[in-house]
């Protein structure tokens, strides 16, 4: 089960690996906004209005670019995932957030770029050189420490109740991806001591958790005729076998839940060190 004991280190990336992190207090005024370049892939730049919302929810366009840099470079551990979603959700149940009247925007000194949420609360991130080069951020309109994102992979056709560990392996090197972009020297080099080089998704001694959506009863990893029981997760939270490769990207990491009770989000570690 879960180790109670953690290594410093290990707490620190905690901290850094949430895809919406803590970040300085937003500008209340933007300037006005230059046309796109030619060829970016994105939609036209606008101008938008900007809330009023202090202290919002930020975080780097330049690391979050990163982490689709990433999904890039390890797409054939899921060949097939058409695209990388990022999903926001509630933090808590006691701070849900209307999503359906929240603002998402990419915003620098001369570039505001507006996204859509979908049905899931989620959102592809367009790359776009304009805003890039103005070290922008991704900002969302409410005050911090109310959402959580994550990346989401998803190779079609596996059933509701499971999900594919090489996406999941995607994701973790997504994850770490935009950790690291905003790492000073000093992280990077306690994050390679801790893991021993082999980074966060490939270390035997740090487990990267992931989020269900529900609270978990049993978990059963299936590979062809192989089939073993996770026994490492709690709540809504599990870790899965990323840095094992006995298990190859095409198994299935299989859930029963709880069904009389569900969680929106979870408050728990992120991470833990055997």
């Amino acid at each position: 089960m879960i180790a109670k004991q953690r290594h410093p280190a290990c707490v620190v990336l905690v901290l850094l690996c949430g895809l919406v992190a803590n970040a300085s207090t937003a500008q209340d005024t933007m300037s006005e906004p230059k046309p796109a370049e030619p060829g970016d892939a994105a939609p036209e730049v606008q101008s938008v209005s900007v809330s009023a919302v202090k202290d919002p929810e930020m975080k780097s366009y330049r690391a979050m670019l990163a982490g689709l840099d990433a999904f890039e470079k390890h797409h054939a551990l899921a060949p097939r995932a058409p695209q990388l979603r990022f999903v926001l959700s509630s933090l808590s149940d006691g701070s849900r957030v209307d999503f359906a009247h929240t603002k998402l925007s990419i915003r620098g000194d001369n570039v505001t770029i507006p996204l859509l949420l979908d049905a899931g609360n989620g959102f592809v991130l367009p790359k776009n050189k304009q805003a890039e080069n103005d070290n922008a951020d991704l900002i969302l309109d409410i005050r911090k420490g109310k959402i959580r994102g994550r990346p989401d992979v998803r190779t079609p056709g596996i059933p509701s109740d499971a999900r594919r560990l090489g996406d999941l392996r995607l994701e973790c090197e997504v994850r770490s991806a935009i950790a690291k972009a905003e790492m000073n020297f000093v992280f990077r080099g306690a994050l390679a001591a801790v893991t021993l080089g082999h980074g966060l998704c490939g270390s035997q001694s740090m487990h990267l958790g992931f989020f269900a959506g529900k609270n978990i009863r049993e978990i059963t990893l299936v590979s062809a005729t192989r089939r073993a029981p996770l026994t490492t997760f709690f709540g809504p939270n599990y870790f899965p076998p990323i840095s094992d490769q006995s298990w190859p990207d095409d198994t299935l990491v299989k859930f029963q839940f709880d069904h009389a009770a569900s969680s929106q989000e979870s408050t728990g570690p992120e991470s833990r060190s055997n």
